[in-house]
């Protein structure tokens, strides 16, 4: 029995061994220094080096405002229950005092749903 193929597809190429992601089961190649390739990298990114350091300072932007915000959305909450907790007392009861109109004293660490 002979073999026939289709034409333009070559012999041989079973699952896997051709198409448009072929190339991607290669194995990785490593350079044997970093040092060189992170300059000649560094050389290519030098005329965007202005892009470069906006998206790096953006970087650290978006980190810190991911850590900030929330802890001033607790605080905003601490600040919103608070109020509603006041309102809703029953008349000729004393209100609670909120501690945020107090004078400021010092910062404790540890959660704010403890504090009084």
């Amino acid at each position: 029995m002979s073999q026939t193929r289709a034409p333009g597809r070559p012999m041989g190429r079973g699952p896997g061994g051709g198409g448009p992601f072929a190339g991607m089961m290669a194995p990785v190649q490593k350079p044997m220094q970093f040092g060189p390739s992170a300059k000649r990298v560094l050389g290519r990114l030098r005329p965007e080096r202005g892009l470069v350091a906006l998206v790096v300072l953006l970087g650290v932007v978006s980190v810190t405002l991911s850590v900030i915000g929330p802890k001033l959305l607790g605080e905003a909450t601490n600040i919103i229950f608070d109020g509603l907790i006041s309102r809703s007392s029953l008349p000729g009861r004393r209100r609670r005092r909120s501690s945020r109109a107090s004078a400021p004293t010092a910062r404790t660490t540890g959660p704010t749903c403890c504090r009084t």
